[in-house]
């Protein structure tokens, strides 16, 4: 609302007031008009422009100018469009306001078409079409403009910059194409195909050449928002350069240097960054943490984000939303639901934003059916749920093969309009995938106009995950014939394909591919490699690949201690283990499965046992059904079938059936009829219609009577 002190300036206007005889200066008249629209007040800008022309002063243009300013900031566009007709003589100013008027209210065409009916332009009008370009998602566009207001000789200021470079921050956004992302649109899908990031990064470098020229360089907004831009293209060389020019960098480049540091990928520079903020007594704020956080669990850094999150609790911020949905995303990623499960439900307003964290933490780390009690718990409390909640809802549809479940929400998405956006299309093809339904994959693929790289990508994991392996090579061959460049999930669904055929040579040659693009130390596609390596049964250069990657996460980790147990290397992946412990890096639940997998196919009974008793006495991890089936194997395999069948009965997960498929399977391995019959009927109290249980134990039965 407007203060006292504005509204006391312009108090001599009231109906009472006003008279023909009194002049009365419209200098007054303007001042209210930009109170008014400084705080969007619609209703009293309405009453005041009907005063204006009771009072005759709309002839004013510099009136009639504000009353269109006013009506843009209330997003009433027809009346600012009928104020402008209205006008006797309108100047460039307001043209420019109008101009604006349908730049800030997603009218960009409208915009456009006022501007080629400019009588005149200057800077200002260049300034406002590129703005609505921005504002309206329309990021080439806006680059377009950019590059005509300098051929046609005009001098770009620091508005002109700051717009240009946020289109290429935005576009960035865009062409990165994250499965994260569900509101990406066809254009930008389209356009990402032909805009790659290192031409998104020159187009940044030739902005940052005419902000040099025009001597701009040392503003600090302008470069602020170089470095955004180039953290968006993950140019964080450029972004470091600009920031060690600066003698006293503000809040807001300590922020978008964190923020490039943690979008490249180089986390742990982003935390060197907060460490050197706060001794030099930059006081962290919401966006700071949200933003450090980022960091933290992008490398699998709990330990750092632990600390992080103590420092919160001496802060104000403890119950900004912001926060607490960057904690619970942190501790998510990083595995520690308890953490994540104790956050939300102290939180005392969740919004839409917590509430998907907790879906897409559930999701991801394996516990689907909470994923889906979430969804159900979500708009039960009256929270509508978004793209992206469907994303996550899709993908644990897709981690249980639950079908049903899962065409009821195609048919939501396609209720609410959203089964043509990309994430969500992505994520329905791998749902279908996962359910073994390639042609319904193939059909939501067929169905979108445009593609993007995660599209794609999708399609081609639901032809690896059904091991369609030559259909899966021909989609390939055509995503580089329409110019898709392949990104680090492309690599690491083609070097699937070669571990599944156990294709060395093949393997090889993608590695050259890997290297030649620059994704060597890409921390997913060098654990790709390494487990290619691994399944083909080539230790020493898994072991190769892992010593070079500079940056290892907790995933990195786990797969070389999987390679390992693969290829019955216990001790080595004990050793590996520790070497894990050193480093600093945080154990979670798949590193467990590891080396008690290890410690299986190796016979270290006693060495599994321990580190499945550490799991949650020393780390706090809940137990998955992997994580019981590795134990079942473990035990099953030394013939402790007792204990077997004793650790059966306490799996949550029992309604699977699996765990007492896998104690049948190891009462057949050691001839123990007794064991392998209670399992079987455990079996069939399951699922009375699966067979296979009972032909396991008649060819158990077979196979004892033969032996003996």
């Amino acid at each position: 609302m407007p203060t006292k002190q504005e509204l006391s300036a312009c108090s001599w206007i009231s109906p009472s007031n006003v008279g023909p005889e009194e002049p009365r200066s419209f200098h007054n008249v303007i001042a209210l008009l930009k109170v008014f629209a400084r705080h969007s007040l619609r209703q009293e800008g309405r009453w005041l422009h009907t005063l204006i022309c009771c009072l005759g002063y709309d002839l004013h243009v510099s009136v009639s100018n504000a009353v269109i300013q006013l009506y843009a900031r209330c997003h009433l566009v027809l009346e600012a469009k009928a104020t402008f007709d209205a006008t006797p003589f309108p100047n460039q100013y307001t043209w420019n306001h109008l101009l604006v008027a349908y730049g800030q209210n997603g009218l960009a065409a409208e915009a456009h078409r006022v501007f080629q009916r400019l009588p005149a332009r200057n800077v200002v009008s260049w300034n406002a079409l590129i703005a609505a370009y921005v504002k309206n998602g329309h990021s080439l566009h806006a680059l377009h403009v950019f590059s005509c207001m300098h051929t046609e000789g005009y001098c770009p200021d620091n508005v002109t910059f700051l717009a240009a470079l946020d289109a290429c921050a935005t576009f960035a956004a865009f062409s990165e194409n994250k499965p994260n992302s569900p509101s990406v649109d066809y254009e930008h899908s389209w356009c990402a195909n032909v805009y790659t990031k290192k031409e998104g990064v020159q187009k940044v470098r030739y902005i940052h050449m005419a902000i040099n020229s025009t001597g701009l360089e040392r503003d600090v907004s302008v470069i602020n928002a170089l470095i955004n831009a180039y953290g968006k293209y993950g140019a964080v060389h450029d972004a470091k350069s600009l920031f060690d020019t600066l003698q006293y960098p503000n809040f807001v480049t300590w922020t978008a240097m964190l923020a490039a540091s943690t979008h490249s990928g180089d986390g742990e520079f982003a935390l060197l960054l907060f460490r050197r903020m706060t001794l030099e007594g930059i006081a962290p704020t919401n966006i700071t943490f949200a933003c450090v956080l980022d960091a933290s669990s992008s490398i699998g850094a709990l330990s750092a984000g632990k600390i992080i999150h103590t420092t919160i609790l001496h802060t104000d911020y403890i119950g900004d939303s912001l926060v607490e949905n960057a904690l619970l995303s942190m501790y998510g990623e990083c595995r520690c639901m308890h953490i994540a499960e104790f956050i939300f439900t102290n939180m005392e307003f969740p919004n839409a934003v917590s509430w998907n964290s907790m879906i897409v933490t559930y999701s991801w780390n394996g516990y689907v059916k909470d994923a889906l009690k979430f969804y159900d718990l979500m708009q039960w409390n009256g929270v509508e749920p978004d793209p992206i909640t469907y994303v996550a809802v899709i993908h644990a549809c897709a981690g249980l093969r639950a079908l049903e479940e899962g065409c009821k929400l195609h048919t939501t998405v396609i209720m609410t309009g959203c089964e043509h956006r990309l994430a969500v299309a992505s994520s329905l093809v791998s749902m279908y995938g996962n359910c073994m339904l390639v042609h319904d994959a193939l059909g939501v693929f067929a169905s979108v106009k445009y593609h993007d790289i995660v599209l794609w990508n999708s399609m081609l994991g639901a032809l690896v995950l059904n091991e369609n392996y030559k259909e899966a090579l021909n989609l390939f061959s055509q995503m580089n014939s329409v110019g898709l460049q392949p990104d680090g999930i492309t690599f690491c669904s083609i070097l699937e394909v070669c571990a599944g055929t156990l294709s060395v040579k093949e393997g090889e040659t993608v590695h050259l591919y890997v290297d030649l693009h620059g994704y060597a130390q890409h921390p997913m596609v060098g654990t790709a490699l390494l487990d290619m390596y691994a399944k083909c049964g080539i230790i020493s250069k898994a072991r190769g690949v892992f010593d070079t990657l500079v940056h290892r996460s907790v995933v990195t980790w786990t797969a070389m201690v999987s390679c390992f147990a693969q290829n019955g290397a216990g001790s080595e992946a004990l050793v590996l283990l520790q070497d894990m412990k050193n480093a600093g890096i945080e154990l979670d639940i798949l590193t467990f499965i590891s080396i008690i997998n290890a410690c299986s196919y190796s016979g270290l009974v006693e060495e599994g046992a321990h580190y499945s008793v550490a799991m949650n006495r020393d780390y706090g991890l809940r137990g998955t059904l992997d994580f019981f089936l590795s134990i079942i194997d473990l035990l099953g395999r030394s013939g402790r079938l007792d204990e077997v069948q004793f650790m059966v009965h306490l799996v949550p997960f029992v309604e699977d059936g699996i765990c007492w498929e896998c104690f049948l399977a190891s009462s057949r391995v050691h001839r123990d009829i007794d064991h392998g019959y209670q399992a079987a009927c455990h079996c069939f109290e399951v699922d009375p219609e699966k067979a296979s249980p009972f032909v396991a134990l008649e060819n158990l039965c077979v196979e004892t009577m033969t032996f003996n």
